[in-house]
């Protein structure tokens, strides 16, 4: 987020955004984050560590970006690490908070990707390819519970400076 110009340091000191680190001992390395799992592929200590980030929040509507579910899915029972989401989500969910979440494409089965996007509120799908000598980047929601959304995919650049800019949709 730095290297967008975008210092969110104040909002992680007063409970805005609460980063969970759950990738770093699975690399083998010391976690950077406030919040984080010391064990690989530990699930209660990452329950833990995500209930201890809520419960330092100082307000009720901060945002808990776990980081990252593929290594879990790939290495745990998929069914034990949807439930622990699910669980974890609730949590998040009953103090006002939002719970942000990466699964990466096949890393999931199909049965277990369904079961995941039903106890999702939202689904953001990106896509990247190359076409020719350039990099095509797209995204579009594929699920926004409560809300009314296209669901056409938009093209978007990765500016330094602004981040994510989408471009505008071309009209059917």
């Amino acid at each position: 987020m730095k290297s967008f110009g975008w210092d969110i340091s104040g909002q992680e000191q007063n409970g805005d955004f609460v980063f969970v680190d759950c990738y770093s001992s699975i690399a083998g390395k010391t976690s950077q984050e406030k919040y984080s799992a010391k064990q690989a592929f530990s699930l209660w200590e990452l329950g833990i560590a995500t209930s201890t980030a809520m419960s330092k929040a100082n307000q009720r509507s901060c945002r808990v970006f776990l980081d990252s579910t593929a290594p879990l899915f790939t290495r745990l029972d998929s069914a034990k690490v949807i439930e622990f989401i699910q669980d974890r989500g609730a949590q998040i969910r009953g103090e006002n908070g939002i719970f942000f979440f990466i699964v990466g494409k096949g890393t999931l089965q199909e049965d277990l990707r369904r079961k995941l996007e039903e106890i999702v509120d939202c689904i953001i799908e990106f896509d990247v390819t190359e076409e020719r000598t350039q990099t095509v980047r797209r995204m579009r929601i594929r699920k926004m519970r409560g809300r009314s959304f296209s669901d056409q995919w938009v093209s978007f650049k990765i500016d330094a400076k602004r981040g994510l800019v989408p471009s505008t949709p071309k009209n059917p």
